[in-house]
């Protein structure tokens, strides 16, 4: 289980998972519907991505792949966006093959990669 902190200021709910970094905050509004804020520093996981490129380039020719290393925020939002990844899988490849710094596998993706 990952450990949250909590708090309720004037400027709404504060959550922050200690484990993943991410950051969330409930704003609400006066009209009353709310907006959901999500942040998550992402150093540590560009550096880690980092690494795992040059495990993945030293065990080349395995089936399974580890393709990219995304934050947690980015991936709940490009769910939100794209859909799952096996119903939309030319727009996940479409983005996966543009940040190439949260990419571990050097090729080139395709809807391919995301068959089940």
């Amino acid at each position: 289980m990952n450990p949250t902190a909590a708090n309720i200021d004037r400027d709404g709910l504060h959550l922050h998972n200690t484990a993943s970094g991410v950051r969330t905050r409930v704003e609400y509004l006066p009209d009353g519907t709310f907006l959901i804020h999500t942040a998550q520093e992402v150093d540590d996981i560009l550096d880690h991505a980092a690494r795992l490129r040059q495990v993945e380039a030293d065990t080349r020719g395995r089936r399974m792949r580890h393709i990219a290393q995304w934050p947690v925020a980015v991936y709940q939002r490009l769910l939100r966006e794209l859909g799952r990844p096996e119903e939309n899988p030319e727009g996940w490849a479409r983005v996966m093959n543009d940040h190439s710094k949260l990419r571990v596998w050097a090729g080139r993706i395709g809807r391919k990669d995301f068959a089940r």
